[in-house]
């Protein structure tokens, strides 16, 4: 279950869209440490916020690779809660499992529900559920970019930008949301942020404020605004 432990509080989600700077990072670490906020990472994004209070990642084999290193063991002995949807890796790993509702008609947009997130497609998405169940009142979302480089060819392969601030992940570990770059030329990827706007509604029902501190950010039914400032 998710406590409702940051009633009314700022969160930031971290994620690892190519548009994440170092920055960026000392801006959110210089406001968590003056407490003006909390702070949730998505998957490679606790590799520069090793301040993080919550960290959430949707796939299997995140886990079961990343946890072979120290510095996420390390994270989770300080008291970083981490969050699973698969309960062999909660009970492998000593961290928090948390059931999910598949995608459809009852798993998109967000779950009020403390013992259950929507999956919504993804680790971003889960983690602003996550971030509402906590009871953040504002949440602001960087490395939110939303898109692929514009070398990305429609068929898994990008010849000179970057999908993830880090570059892309082990080969074994690659996987491709649809981008429907048919319709959109930039790789705007539709399909994934249809998921953010489902939650809209219940947004606003909850009476939470997002807003994107992503630049040139694609996913647009959020209000856009500058880090330093909502940190302020």
């Amino acid at each position: 279950m998710v406590p409702e432990k940051y009633h009314n509080q700022t969160c930031v989600i971290i994620a690892t869209g190519p548009s994440l700077s170092k920055d960026q990072i000392s801006t959110i670490e210089t406001a968590h440490s003056l407490n003006r906020c909390k702070v949730i990472t998505v998957n490679n994004a606790y590799q520069l916020a090793p301040f993080t209070d919550a960290h959430i990642s949707y796939n299997e084999n995140w886990w079961e690779y990343y946890m072979a290193e120290n510095d996420l063991i390390l994270l989770r002995d300080r008291g970083c809660e981490m969050w699973t949807k698969q309960k062999n890796v909660a009970t492998s790993f000593d961290i928090n499992f948390i059931k999910t509702k598949p995608g459809g008609k009852h798993g998109n947009g967000l779950s009020k529900d403390r013992t259950l997130i929507h999956e919504n497609h993804g680790s971003g998405p889960m983690a602003m559920n996550l971030a509402t169940l906590y009871g953040f009142k504002k949440i602001l979302l960087v490395g939110h970019d939303m898109k692929y480089p514009k070398d990305y060819d429609g068929r898994k392969k990008i010849t000179g930008g970057k999908r993830h601030f880090f570059g892309e992940y082990p080969k074994s570990m690659q996987h491709w949301a649809s981008t429907r770059v048919g319709k959109h030329t930039n790789g705007v990827m539709e399909g994934y942020c249809e998921y953010y706007t489902s939650m809209v509604s219940d947004l606003e029902k909850l009476n939470v404020k997002v807003i994107n501190c992503t630049p040139e950010s694609a996913l647009q039914c959020f209000k856009m605004g500058n880090l330093k400032d909502e940190l302020e």
